[in-house]
């Protein structure tokens, strides 16, 4: 189970944590914003999850607990895909909607252009691979070269944005999909780091380009 905990306080964590272990799931803390589309608490879920009755059963324990009206997604919800044998719980009230209104806010500030810049490029490095992530100061990013020779496809460009402090989404023009990227500054330079084994970045890592 994946339990997006950014936006939750220390003793919620702890407590919700502590009751879902105790009913015998794995959690996996996922410290990454909401989907702006999120309006209520949300559990999403696999197809293909081992336990028919583990939603349910995950359901209950967050009711007892006062979330309550809390809706289910399958497969997909907007970028965050649950494909395997898994759950994701995301949790709403008032408190928490506040904290997750100023975080969005906040995040739609960060920048990865200088700004007296239009665009910066990010290129492969620790990889085989020759690779240029273009970010565009409006949000638009492209990557080179494209994955069919000479013709950009839908896979190759779209729009970049923060979900968290230091997660960035590379969201293509292909419905649901993208990339997901850790975003570190290590010697006055931002790094890129891929988080999944994208075939496509087997083993990359992306360094800002200086000139």
């Amino acid at each position: 189970m994946f339990l997006y905990n950014k936006l939750l306080s220390p003793d919620e964590q702890s407590n919700i944590v502590k009751q879902l272990k105790a009913a015998g799931f794995d959690i996996n803390l996922t410290p990454i914003d909401y989907p702006e589309s999120i309006m209520t608490s949300t559990i999403i879920f696999s197809p293909f999850t081992g336990d028919p009755k583990a939603v349910s059963k995950a359901e209950k324990i967050l009711n007892q607990m006062g979330y309550s009206d809390i809706s289910q997604s399958s497969f997909v919800y907007k970028n965050h895909w649950y494909t395997r044998n898994s759950i994701a719980v995301i949790l709403l009230d008032d408190a928490i909607e506040k904290r997750q209104s100023e975080s969005q806010q906040n995040l739609k500030h960060k920048k990865l252009v200088k700004d007296d810049q239009k665009s910066q490029r990010f290129i492969s490095q620790a990889c085989d691979k020759k690779i240029t992530i273009i970010i565009n100061d409006n949000n638009k990013f492209s990557i080179s070269p494209t994955l069919k020779p000479d013709f950009v496809s839908v896979d190759d460009a779209g729009q970049w944005y923060f979900v968290s402090d230091d997660y960035l989404l590379l969201e293509t023009y292909t419905k649901g999909a993208g990339y997901y990227f850790t975003v570190k500054s290590t010697d006055g330079k931002k790094r890129l780091t891929p988080m999944n084994n994208y075939l496509r970045f087997t083993k990359c890592v992306f360094e800002e380009a200086t000139n």
